[in-house]
């Protein structure tokens, strides 16, 4: 998903208007391990020198870090929230945490979920899923129009 935070920050910066910053936190394991990706976008020159701290946009690749990391506490009211899962949305919603389900209703978050798995696999990507995580990025935020 690196890649696709980067392949995000130059088509946004190179193809519109916007002006994009990204700063990265990886984890020690490196491969395998999760990483964090804070991405700006703005109208104008963005000058900040910090990680995003309040994210009007979550973007979780793996389901099960909704249950092991607080990936929603500083999320914005009214944000949304882009999830790779199997799950159906009766069973994710059965089986979130009530922290998460809390967290979704009191900050009347919008949840997007899609099962990037199936969808690359149907198409012989072999669980390369930034390519469809992005396209679902720039149709979230309507950076693209028409994507």
């Amino acid at each position: 998903m690196v890649s696709a935070a980067k392949d995000l920050m130059k088509i946004t910066g190179t193809y519109t208007n916007a002006y994009v910053q990204g700063y990265f936190q990886y984890d020690s394991k490196k491969s395998g391990g999760v990483t964090i990706s804070h991405l700006r976008f703005a109208k104008k020159p963005v000058k900040s020198t910090y990680y995003v701290e309040n994210p009007s946009l979550v973007v979780v690749s793996k389901d099960n870090y909704m249950y092991k990391y607080d990936v929603l506490d500083n999320i914005t009211t009214n944000g949304t929230v882009l999830l790779n899962t199997n799950l159906s949305s009766e069973d994710l919603l059965l089986s979130l945490p009530n922290k998460i389900k809390y967290l979704l209703a009191k900050k009347k978050i919008n949840l997007y979920i899609i099962d990037a798995y199936k969808l690359v696999n149907e198409l012989g990507l072999k669980n390369k899923i930034s390519t469809c995580m992005e396209s679902c990025i720039f149709y979230i935020l309507g950076i693209i129009p028409g994507s």
